[in-house]
């Protein structure tokens, strides 16, 4: 390894450095540089500022000093004062004219002017406005208090022209009104009559910047003196290094020789054959072998159990390496562990027993455990060893082992088959749902758009079954894990509100949500799981309630003096026996046969949630009567993150008139606003409620639910008359309305009405939060749209979010599957884009060779090179050209980690399948737009 550091010292380190200091140097210098030229504007603007109210309190003191006792003695005042016989005073329009003129033939590179684009008759002629002139006269009209300038190039060098407004004064208006030749007779104090510039030169030029680059140039060869120097050195060190290496070597085969060496050995075995014939008779009798050894490993005493354990007659063993009963790699390392004992006297091996492997004559490994001692006899030093034979006990524990890795490899192979499972359920579910998406993006009858939205809704069931069976499989597997991280509590209720709120409309069910104000804005939780189990919760309330409401209740409580996270589904469906609740929680559980054929499902939905739940340390609960509806509580320990609560109470008291249903959610929703220091009325019928917005106060706000009125007036002309009446009271009006009636064409001419606002279902709080100082001051034409779609879906919208596609611009397209590579060309079409197609990892980098692409889109399993390879060795290439191919990950695989590992190669971005055409359309758009 040395000397491939020794080659990147001298290969890359100094290239490195020198680029490094260079690149140093050259943003200093550009740095001090910007910093000049600004010092030097901002002190020119100052001085020509400073320059200006000199000019102009100099035409003042004129004005009102000097111009008033020129006219006490009879001297007259007039434009032409030069050609006045008698002598004459010049006006001050004039005079400031005039001294701007002296100012300007000082040779000193300032001028001073006074003009006006309404000039007098008599100095039209004179009076021709260059471009910044214009500019200049028409800003300082609307902006009379600011100044106007721009640094521009004149006779080669930067010259400031600053201007700034010159405003009438009240002294000053009935002469300009009255004066002959005066372009108008109106004028009034604070108009802007003319502007006085001031054109100045910047004091940094030429010599500024050859003193700049004398600098840096010198900045530079003291770099390049240091690199030098610092090269010699390294140079140097490498001499010495080589050097050092020799020598280690040479030492090396020192040592060699001397283990070599079996002279002492033979010795030391004759010194302790006395010793060995004492000992022998008792050793003989043991059936654990007892071995002796000296200092360098060699066997100077064996009783007889060796003959039968290893096979070695006794005579054979004596005198030789105790290594030889060793197996590799502890036979050739043997020596040198003892050595460094005697040494370091670090024990490792010595009072201790030790499982290792033996070596029998014949060549056979077993098992032994291995006890050393270590004998003082005089000045010698020996180690005695029992060796016992475990190859009975190891088969036993070889037994256990192997049915413990039965049980692992099982987890294993289930892991796998789980993993398998879903990229093989995925992809061709990509294909499916793909070509459906793109499919309806084109022209079709009403028969075949209605059929192609039928094989799209059963497609996304389909993909929600699957996803509810890996959820499960993974919690059975022990591969789901939950992840507590600092969220909002309200974006979490509110993300997992929307996903099914267009179900429960549909069925005409009230839906809406309450929260605690109380609660904390951040709470510690996983809040993907958390939005998951609200989901199943109130998709199951929403699927067994046909009338009445579904309702999500958020608070807090105690338990066991610890403060819990509630989240209640409540409901009028149909109701749960008490028999068919204790198996609810079970997998593929439901109430009964008829309910699972009236409603469908997998059954896995209330065991995935019970499950999550359970993972996330809280308890899930139900409390349902037959014809009854359910409660649906889970809880969670409430974790706060910081002291800011959910929502603030409207700081002044507010009142509100609603025509809405007389229920519980009505009831529900006068509470909530109650809390938010809101005072809201309901009405339930319309003569009611019309009587009240005549009565009301102006200030106060008028809602209206269109659900209510669609109730209360079933023919559609009758309600948008009714509707139409609202508008007629002249106040605006707030209408709450679901997304099917916001697309609803026949009430766009009441809810685009200027008077209306909408304000789509189900009403999110954390809006009311952000909108509240809004609301008070009644301001609803700048509280922000709540509109959850347009009046009419935009196919193009993936298109429109995108920036244009550049000709230049190459894709390729990494995929084996041909459905899916019809899918993904088909949707890079669709968004503007051309791909070039490579069926497995291997083609992508043959492709690579031949072609510079701007994006890949990579499969990650495939054939011949799979995508994991491919993006490996892509940016192993990319390490030697400097340059960077974004990569994003196609994959059906879903299992937890599978993102990790797409990001462990170097990919870029992490798509799973079936892949959302807006989403690939939106990503790819990213990748190929320039970034700073």
């Amino acid at each position: 390894m040395k000397p491939t550091s020794d080659l990147f010292a001298t290969s890359y380190f100094f290239p490195l450095l020198a680029l490094s200091l260079l690149t140093g140097i050259g943003f200093v210098f550009w740095q001090n540089y910007e910093e000049h030229q600004q010092v030097s504007q901002e002190i020119a603007l100052e001085d020509a500022r400073n320059f200006s109210i000199s000019v102009v309190e100099f035409r003042n003191y004129y004005a009102k000093k000097i111009l008033p006792s020129l006219v006490k003695r009879g001297v007259p005042v007039m434009h032409d004062f030069e050609n006045h016989p008698d002598g004459a005073a010049p006006l001050p329009a004039t005079f400031a004219k005039d001294f701007g003129r002296y100012l300007s033939s000082d040779g000193d590179g300032y001028k001073v002017k006074l003009y006006s684009d309404q000039p007098f008759v008599w100095s039209q002629d004179s009076q021709h406005l260059d471009a910044f002139e214009a500019d200049a006269m028409a800003y300082l009209r609307q902006h009379p208090d600011q100044p106007y300038w721009k640094i521009v190039h004149q006779d080669g060098r930067k010259v400031l022209r600053y201007a700034r407004a010159d405003v009438l004064k009240e002294s000053c208006v009935g002469c300009h009104n009255t004066y002959p030749g005066t372009p108008k007779t109106d004028w009034k104090a604070g108009d802007v009559r003319g502007v006085l510039e001031v054109q100045r030169p910047l004091s940094y030029g030429v010599a500024d910047e050859k003193h700049a680059w004398r600098s840096f140039l010198f900045m530079v060869g003291l770099a390049l003196i240091t690199l030098f120097l610092l090269a010699v050195m390294m140079r140097r060190l490498k001499l010495s290094l080589r050097e050092s290496r020799q020598l280690l070597e040479e030492q090396s085969a020192a040592n060699e020789q001397l283990n070599t060496e079996a002279g002492h050995r033979r010795q030391l075995t004759e010194e302790l054959v006395m010793s060995q014939n004492k000992t022998r008779a008792v050793m003989n009798s043991v059936t654990d072998v007892i071995i002796v050894i000296d200092s360098k490993g060699i066997v100077i005493e064996v009783n007889r159990a060796i003959e039968k354990m290893f096979g070695y007659a006794m005579d054979d063993i004596l005198g030789q390496n105790i290594s030889v009963l060793m197996p590799n790699p502890y036979r050739d390392a043997h020596d040198g562990y003892l050595e460094t004992y005697l040494k370091t006297r670090q024990k490792n091996v010595i009072g201790r027993t030790r499982r290792v492997e033996g070596m029998k004559k014949s060549g056979e490994c077993f098992p032994v455990d291995l006890s050393v001692s270590e004998v003082q006899l005089n000045d010698t030093v020996v180690f005695t060893g029992v060796i016992r034979d475990i190859t009975e006990q190891v088969a036993v524990e070889e037994t256990m082992a192997q049915a413990r890795d039965q049980a692992i490899q099982s987890a294993q192979l289930k892991s796998e088959f789980l993993a398998n499972m879903s990229h093989e359920i995925r992809t061709p579910m990509n294909g499916v749902m793909g070509m459906t998406s793109l499919l309806l993006d084109t022209p079709l009858s009403k028969e075949q758009r209605a059929l192609a939205e039928t094989v799209s809704s059963s497609a996304s069931a389909l993909l929600q079954i699957i996803n509810d069976i890996l959820d499960f499989s993974k919690i059975e597997a022990g591969k789901l894990k939950v992840h507590a991280e600092p969220c909002a509590l309200l974006p979490t209720i509110e993300g997992a509100m929307s996903v099914v709120a267009d179900l429960a409309f549909a069925k005409g069910l009230r839906f809406d949500y309450f929260v605690d104000p109380t609660l904390p804005d951040q709470v510690l939780m996983d809040d993907v799981r958390v939005r998951q189990v609200l989901v199943n919760l109130l998709g199951n309330a929403i699927k067994f309630t046909d009338l009445g409401y579904v309702v999500l209740r958020v608070y807090a409580q105690e338990r066991k003096n610890q403060p819990e996270l509630v989240f209640e589904v409540e409901d009028t469906g149909i109701g749960i026996a008490e028999e068919a609740q204790a198996r609810l929680f079970k997998a593929f559980s439901q109430v009964d046969g008829s309910t699972t054929r009236l409603h469908g499902g997998t059954g896995l939905g209330l065991a995935i949630s019970q499950q999550l739940v359970s993972l996330m340390g809280g308890r899930i609960r139900l409390s349902s009567q037959v014809g009854q509806g359910s409660h649906f509580f889970f809880c969670l320990p409430l974790k706060p993150v910081g002291k800011e609560a959910c929502l603030e109470a409207f700081a002044n008291p507010m009142r509100g008139i609603f025509l809405s249903d007389a229920d519980r959610v009505t009831d529900l929703i006068v509470q909530q606003m109650a809390d938010l220091n809101f005072e809201l009325t309901p009405f339930d019928t319309f003569d009611a409620f019309y009587e009240a917005i005549e009565r009301s106060a102006p200030e106060t706000l008028i809602g209206v639910d269109v659900s209510r009125l669609e109730d209360v007036f079933p023919d559609k002309a009758v309600r948008v008359q009714k509707m139409q009446a609202l508008i007629d009271t002249g106040r605006q009006l707030i209408w709450n309305v679901t997304r099917q009636q916001r697309q609803d064409s026949a009430y766009h001419p009441y809810l685009e009405n200027d008077q209306a606002y909408c304000l789509m279902k189900p009403v999110k709080i954390s809006f009311l939060h952000r909108n509240a100082h809004l609301i008070e001051s009644g301001e609803l034409d700048k509280v922000e749209r709540e509109i959850y779609h347009s009046l009419e879906p935009d196919d193009n919208s993936a298109e429109s979010d995108s920036s244009v596609p550049s000709g230049e611009q190459r894709i390729l397209l990494v995929e084996d599957n041909v459905v899916n590579q019809k899918l993904a060309l088909a949707i890079l079409a669709k968004a503007g884009y051309e791909a070039d197609l490579a069926a497995n990892g291997q083609e992508a980098l043959d492709r690579l060779q031949s072609a510079t692409y701007d994006l890949i889109l990579m499969d990650c399993q495939m054939p011949v090179k799979d995508g994991y390879q491919a993006t490996r060795e892509i940016r192993a290439l990319e390490t030697t050209t400097g340059t960077h191919i974004p990569i994003i990950a196609m994959t059906a695989n879903a299992m937890k980690g599978d993102d990790e590992k797409c990001y462990a190669v170097g990919m870029d971005d992490y798509m799973t399948k079936p892949i959302n055409p807006k989403k690939l359309a939106e990503k790819v758009a990213f990748y190929l737009k320039p970034h700073d």
